[in-house]
């Protein structure tokens, strides 16, 4: 749905087109760091060019190419041999598709857990996007019929979980025995 200036409302538009040609690359990084087996960082890092070329319609191109990006970072770590806490950024750049581009959004999540009671008992509490930053702009680049949108999510989230494990811990302790071995 797009508003039209003649009609004074939205109206309904399609037209089809041949993609003509596109193109998408780039790389993925991925750096960790942990100088203890209680700390762990990691950084993760993609660049991505994309771009298009298409006939709009006869003798009228249209091309956009951009390079885009996302960061994110991860922290886990362990406190007192019990208590895991872990934090993630996400932050993804401008990036575009067909005839349509979108703003650079971030988002934060934090968290614990905790093992108690020999590990029969886990708890965790986990905060998503804490600062509810999480919100999507997206512009159409029609060159005839532009429009622009913005969804603000309310994507804060809490959640809390509690396991009990009942019986004896033995397969575990199997299991991880094959692994290291």
């Amino acid at each position: 749905m797009v508003y039209h200036p003649v009609y004074g409302r939205e109206v309904s538009f399609s037209q089809p087109f041949n993609i003509g040609s596109s193109h998408t690359a780039g790389a993925d990084i991925n750096l960790t760091y942990r100088p203890t087996a209680m700390f762990n960082l990691r950084l993760s890092a993609r660049a991505v060019h994309m771009g298009y070329h298409s006939q709009f319609r006869p003798g009228e191109w249209v091309d956009d190419d951009l390079w885009a990006g996302n960061l994110r970072l991860n922290v886990w770590g362990k406190l007192w041999n019990v208590l895991q806490v872990f934090g993630n950024v996400n932050y993804t750049t401008r990036q575009i598709s067909f005839l349509s581009s979108y703003d650079p959004f971030f988002t934060t999540d934090l968290g614990v857990s905790a093992d108690l009671l020999d590990r029969h008992m886990s708890l965790y509490l986990s905060v998503k996007d804490i600062f509810n930053t999480y919100s999507r702009s997206s512009a159409n680049t029609n060159p005839y019929l532009s429009s622009n949108s913005t969804t603000r999510y309310s994507s804060r989230y809490i959640s809390f979980g509690v396991t009990v494990r009942l019986g004896r811990m033995e397969l575990e302790s199997k299991a991880r025995g094959r692994v290291e071995n």
